[in-house]
């Protein structure tokens, strides 16, 4: 079924804290499957997030469902809604991708509720709802000084600029490394910043502009971690690269009360081996997870795996914190399990003919129910 976007009306239905949260719907019609309205209203919420950048958005879809009461025999009818993901969107999205995995995850919600719900319909769409909020991610402006913890590893540049491009100085600083003075924006720093495509960046620049920036520069692949510094001093991943390019280059996000800054990891086994091993050795690590090994051969079998997940930050338990094990019914053998259901039989009837001047029921078949069990 193919319906034009223009038969319907996107428009703002609540707004709240000055605009800071903010709804949106498009009504639906009877006779339209979810489907094919989905399809119909896509122009419409791809200008809305065109036009509504640095946002969270998630969609919702609202559907009439009925049933019949098995007990009373009545007709039961309710609105559902399914959800999709929560989702950032920023000036580097992909809007199609988003409203793609938007109406991926709606669509996958529906379907597990009419297979879960025996004898549940689909009738209509009510509507689609678009919730936004506004968002400000993390990115990097002004100059920070390094911690003592983090100076002493000496496994971090921190470039002393006066302005909110320390993003553009690390790349540069990376791809260009000095033995002295590595800290200083030097004019020739300048100049081989600018070999770089910075199409499009705006600075400060935030993680989620870094897609458009590896776009722009298909040999680099650019990974960001931060660091928790206050109770326990660890390194996280905050953005790993898709792409295994020529040149990578690792960044470190720190931050004050006021302000975030981009450093220049030098020397990543250096940085992360004290919180994961006490031994002095020499370990590459894996970005994803953070875990350390001797050799590149192991490190390149275990990527073919963790490559395959998202990225992990380490949640470890406060000082003085006991863990107990409580679910000891669950380390209990199971002695066995049984699945039932039962299996039917169509059998023909022969009878004889019905008189045709009377009312009459015709029975030609006849269903005989058949346990069957499975241990």
């Amino acid at each position: 079924m193919y319906l034009e976007s223009n038969k319907f009306v996107l428009y703002e239905c609540e707004s709240a804290m000055k605009g800071f949260t903010k709804q949106y719907a498009v009504d639906g019609r009877p006779g339209i499957d979810a489907t094919s309205f989905l399809n119909a209203v896509r122009p419409l919420v791809f200008d809305l997030l065109e036009r509504n950048r640095r946002i969270k958005v998630n969609l919702v879809l609202w559907c009439t469902m009925e049933r019949v009461s098995i007990i009373t025999g009545d007709v039961i009818t309710q609105d559902i809604h399914f959800d999709s993901w929560t989702e950032v969107n920023l000036e580097a999205t992909d809007v199609n991708e988003l409203y793609n995995n938007a109406v991926e995850k709606m669509m996958e919600s529906m379907a597990i509720f009419l297979m879960g719900e025996s004898g549940w319909k689909f009738v209509a769409v009510q509507k689609l709802e678009v919730n936004t909020v506004q968002y400000e991610p993390l990115k990097g402006s002004s100059y920070i000084p390094l911690s003592k913890y983090l100076a002493d590893k000496k496994a971090v540049i921190n470039l002393k600029n006066e302005d909110n491009q320390c993003f553009k100085w690390c790349l540069a600083r990376a791809l260009n490394p000095v033995e002295k003075n590595p800290k200083r924006v030097t004019k020739e720093l300048r100049k081989q910043a600018e070999e770089l495509n910075w199409n499009g960046i705006t600075f400060p620049v935030t993680l989620n502009e870094i897609d458009k920036f590896e776009r722009n520069n298909t040999d680099l692949s650019v990974n960001v971690f931060g660091y928790e510094g206050s109770m326990k001093r660890f390194v996280y991943p905050l953005r790993i690269s898709k792409h295994e390019r020529k040149d990578v280059v690792d960044l470190l996000l720190i931050s004050n009360d006021s302000t975030n800054h981009y450093c220049l990891i030098n020397n990543l086994s250096s940085l992360l081996s004290s919180q994961v091993t006490k031994s002095k050795e020499y370990r590459l690590f894996c970005r994803r997870c953070l875990n350390g090994f001797r050799s590149k051969e192991a490190l390149d079998k275990h990527k073919r795996y963790c490559n395959q997940h998202a990225s992990v930050r380490p949640e470890m338990p406060e000082p003085g914190m006991k863990l107990t094990f409580k679910n000891h019914r669950r380390s209990l053998r199971v002695p066995f399990i049984v699945y039932a259901d039962f299996e039917s039989f169509i059998e023909p009837i022969h009878t004889s003919r019905p008189d045709p001047n009377t009312s009459y029921t015709k029975q030609y078949q006849n269903t005989r129910l058949v346990p069957s069990a499975t241990t």
